[in-house]
């Protein structure tokens, strides 16, 4: 409790309660959006292997950026990264719609470059976690930030699926409408929370 009285801990958690907002429509309906445009589930299942080879080699390459006096510069290089997915996204899925199977390259690619992006914030995240913490009860610390960080990550994918439906019309598609106001949130995020970001 003496902990999250602290001013530089209570913006922190305000950065990791809101930092996935952008991009909660992409984490949790990407693939269910993949296969009702025709991407067989087969293909889907096909990708984890590959993206389980990605989450052991990618800590590896970004623990480079991440082991500076400043690991959090590399946590906000991963946000416009991972906006920038949300069009493509959308992009990719009208794709599909038309092409079929040939777009699965496009899928794995789309996936590798959020499972890069999403490791590079998790990484640089973890660094300034370690750094911070309090030697005489370091554990406390990691766990409550983690723990913060945790629900940061789990709110905005769940919130998505419950609107997708109610933002769907017959003229317009639910899940395009959510990753257009996801990224503008994320827009507008960057822009108030890296001076944040920066002083921390």
């Amino acid at each position: 409790a003496r902990t999250l009285k602290l001013k530089p801990v209570r913006r922190l958690c305000i950065v990791l309660l809101t930092c996935k907002a952008a991009f909660g429509a992409a984490d949790a309906a990407t693939s269910l959006k993949a296969v009702e445009y025709g991407l067989p589930k087969e293909d889907i299942a096909y990708l984890s292997p590959l993206l389980l080879a990605a989450s052991v080699l990618f800590p590896v390459i970004c623990v480079r950026w991440t082991n500076g006096p400043r690991p959090l510069v590399a946590f906000l290089a991963g946000v416009p990264l991972r906006l920038l997915l949300n069009p493509l996204t959308w992009g990719y899925l009208i794709y599909l719609k038309s092409q079929g199977r040939r777009a699965f390259f496009f899928f794995a690619l789309l996936s590798l470059l959020r499972e890069f992006a999403s490791t590079l914030m998790f990484v640089s995240q973890m660094s300034f976690f370690a750094r911070i913490a309090d030697p005489d009860f370091g554990g406390t610390y990691m766990t409550l930030l983690n723990t913060v960080a945790n629900l940061g990550g789990k709110w905005p994918p769940s919130l998505a699926l419950y609107f997708i439906d109610g933002f769907t019309t017959s003229q317009t598609d639910g899940f395009a409408l959510e990753l257009l106001i996801c990224s503008i949130l994320g827009i507008v995020w960057l822009v108030i929370v890296a001076p944040i970001i920066y002083h921390l």
